[in-house]
């Protein structure tokens, strides 16, 4: 019995005709091989998501530990020594951390350095941070890295001072850390 083609109806056979040619075995093991290698892939992918926010979860409890610690030493009224605490670094070179702090009068005193300059940080950086609490943030220095800064208001009543603290580090640290997963995770994907 011949069957008369529809119009627009496909011809499966012809392209699907070459899994006829291979094996029974051949194709349970091409279907294994596709499995494991999507199995691997998407956990490649969930395994690189939970470091990427692990990383960076840790570096804001990080700089919020020592935001809080030269807020305190602020609020307090002692003298700073930043230099024994965070020592000077250039942003450019060096991912340790750093600190700014900037009084509102215009004053800024900085550990970090981009081509021996304060770093220069957009005005959003200063925006609706509370006295409470600080507020992590990813910024861009002008002609410098990309920097995770936790920001936090200070303010001095006997002094009659106010201003913000800053606590950053350059994120080419964990990106670095990052990269390197991301070739692990791709040279084990092509493996499967």
């Amino acid at each position: 019995m011949n069957r008369l083609p529809f119009p627009g109806r496909l011809d499966f056979d012809r392209y699907l005709g070459f899994r006829h040619r291979i094996p029974i075995r051949g194709r349970i093991a091409l279907f294994g091989a596709a499995v494991v290698a999507l199995t691997v892939v998407v956990f490649g992918a969930l395994v690189y998501v939970i470091v990427a926010r692990s990383l960076v979860s840790q570096q804001d409890e990080s700089l919020q530990q020592q935001s809080n610690y030269v807020w305190r030493l602020i609020e307090s009224g002692r003298p700073l020594r930043l230099g024994a605490v965070f020592p000077a670094s250039d942003l450019n070179t060096s991912s340790a951390p750093f600190v700014e702090i900037v009084q509102l009068n215009g004053q800024t005193v900085s550990t970090g350095t981009i081509r021996d300059a304060v770093p220069s940080l957009p005005d959003s950086t200063w925006e609706n941070v509370p006295i409470d609490h600080g507020i992590a943030r990813t910024v861009s220095s002008v002609n410098g890295p990309l920097l995770r800064v936790y920001v936090r208001a200070w303010s001095v009543s006997a002094a009659n001072a106010n201003g913000f603290v800053l606590v950053g580090q350059p994120l080419f640290g964990i990106e670095r850390l990052l990269g390197g997963l991301r070739l692990f995770l791709t040279a084990a994907a092509f493996l499967s």
